[in-house]
């Protein structure tokens, strides 16, 4: 790709990192003929809003589990929410839920867990939901629904750390500057110029 040599460099700073740095904040109005200012404000607000995004654990799996709900049972309406619990009372480490049929199923999880145990706790609630629903009429009536929630929530961590793990992920980018060539391409490609990233 063009025009990697003109990004600025700054003190201490390496290019290769994905920090969106007051002078890459600066190259990116400059490559889209925009304001400074227009940039920084659209940054805050993408700042205040990631700050949620450390909160949506599994976030992916959910919205999967949502939408096959939805599809499956007819509950056009229908949503998956996690919910801390600060309760001193209770013991470190658990996890509950609570469904209300075709409309709700809140995971309610103690809001001292580690992440990673807190991500084991949140698939086993969806598992239990997934049993509830997805499977409900194809297993024997004796069946219990705690092994099968543990192994829906095994399947899914599996999944979720292949997905972070892949060293060739071909959702990664190598750099800064790749992101930034490929919305001014897409934005090329929007006026009719097709592979010019400048």
């Amino acid at each position: 790709m063009e025009d990697r040599d003109d990004l600025p460099e700054s003190e201490g700073v390496n290019l290769q990192r994905f920090k969106a740095t007051p002078e890459r904040l600066n190259f990116i109005a400059n490559k889209f003929d925009i304001t400074v200012d227009s940039v920084e404000k659209i940054a805050q607000v993408y700042q205040e809003i990631s700050e949620g995004i450390k909160y949506q654990y599994l976030a992916h799996v959910i919205r999967t589990v949502e939408a096959e709900i939805r599809k499956q049972q007819g509950f056009e309406l229908f949503q998956i929410q996690c919910v801390p619990v600060t309760d001193d009372s209770t013991p470190c480490g658990f996890g509950s839920a609570q469904y209300y049929e075709g409309h709700i199923y809140i995971i309610y999880y103690d809001s001292k867990m580690d992440e990673k145990q807190l991500r084991i706790v949140i698939a086993h609630e969806l598992g239990h939901l997934v049993v509830e629903t997805i499977l409900k009429g194809d297993l024997p009536s004796n069946q219990s629904s705690e092994p099968l929630s543990s192994i829906f929530g095994i399947l899914a961590i599996l999944d979720k750390n292949d997905f972070y793990h892949s060293p060739l992920s071909r959702y990664q980018h190598s750099s800064a500057e790749e992101i930034i060539n490929e919305f001014i391409l897409l934005r090329n490609r929007a006026r009719q110029r097709y592979n010019i990233s400048d």
